[in-house]
């Protein structure tokens, strides 16, 4: 579910594999989140911030992310960061943290 928010995903690659890495992670998508359309997808090289890459409003804008630089970038533009963590959550985190997607309606 999206709740009404536009959902898109930024995922960063590395340049020295960025177009096998891309094409990897689209057909990762594609596998295991059909309904998700590919313009939907933005694959962002590695030395870039994925701030830069988005056109909406940042502050209505949430970044679920297992990668804390990222989260603090979103954040400190004014954007809502999620922390993706797999395994067992960290008290006193500085973010809201969720281990599945599901978890973001207890969030939003």
């Amino acid at each position: 579910k999206n709740y009404g928010y536009t959902v898109k995903i930024l995922s960063k690659v590395e340049v020295r594999d960025t177009l096998a890495r891309a094409f990897d992670k689209m057909a990762w998508v594609q596998k295991n989140l059909p309904s998700m359309n590919t313009e939907d997808v933005i694959i962002v090289p590695y030395h870039e911030k994925k701030i830069d890459f988005i056109q909406s409003d940042i502050s209505t804008s949430i970044l679920v992310d297992d990668y804390s630089v990222n989260l603090k970038e979103w954040a400190q533009f004014g954007g809502m960061p999620v922390k993706f963590r797999q395994g067992q959550k960290k008290d006193n985190y500085q973010f809201p943290q969720i281990n599945d997607l599901a978890e973001l309606d207890r969030i939003v």
